[in-house]
């Protein structure tokens, strides 16, 4: 694992940078699919497990969406602008944490809130796909196995911590929306991380 590392860190840079981001969305980004959804459905709003499980279908819809258009559009991406697929995840983040303050009907909030999280599916969707074909291409295929195998490792790693993060603040009576606003601050550094991360390709292609 160390000598993977050591690799990455010295001889391909962007791809160890990809691996941190994939960490971050699972600390900062992940949870709140998995911990917040559940809580503002089913007790901030009091509605049943089924209006859950429709919610959950509907942020499943958008990876559905963001594989489907980037396999019919794929020249409208790039590796270089792959900070601009994670635009609607910043937009979702943002309107989940402005339904608290929202005066409507519980379903109507439930729907908007399923919307939001199916911009942050097809944010991952998209990135998923543009980060996973760079790193086979960039990659030797003799590192390959190693380095899939470290990527693995360190997204499985940083899950612990991020569902014991959003439970703790949950826990502390926290409202909702100020813990969505931060999430979107923590996911707004992540997306200057990834420019500044992509920026090295140029460098890369001019060597």
């Amino acid at each position: 694992m160390y000598k993977t590392f050591k690799y990455l860190s010295k001889k391909k840079k962007v791809v160890l940078g990809i691996i941190a981001s994939y960490a971050l969305c699972n600390i900062f980004l992940v949870p709140v699919l998995t911990i917040l959804a559940p809580y503002f459905i089913n007790i901030f709003l009091g509605l049943p497990s089924q209006i859950y499980g429709i919610v959950e279908g509907i942020f499943v819809l958008g990876m559905i969406i963001g594989g489907f258009w980037i396999s019919i559009k794929p020249k409208m991406f790039s590796m270089k602008k792959v900070h601009y697929t994670y635009f609607p995840m910043i937009a979702g983040v943002l309107l989940m944490s402005s339904l608290g303050a929202v005066k409507a009907n519980n379903y109507v909030l439930a729907v908007l809130f399923g919307i939001s999280g199916m911009a942050i599916m097809m944010s991952l969707s998209l990135s998923n796909v543009l980060t996973l074909t760079f790193i086979q291409k960039e990659v030797p295929l003799e590192m390959l196995g190693k380095i899939s195998a470290f990527s693995t490792a360190i997204a499985t790693i940083s899950v612990a911590p991020g569902q014991l993060l959003y439970g703790q603040v949950i826990e502390a009576g926290i409202p909702i929306g100020i813990i969505l606003l931060i999430t979107a601050a923590a996911n707004i550094a992540l997306v200057i991380f990834v420019k500044w991360n992509v920026r090295a390709i140029d460098e890369m292609n001019n060597v």
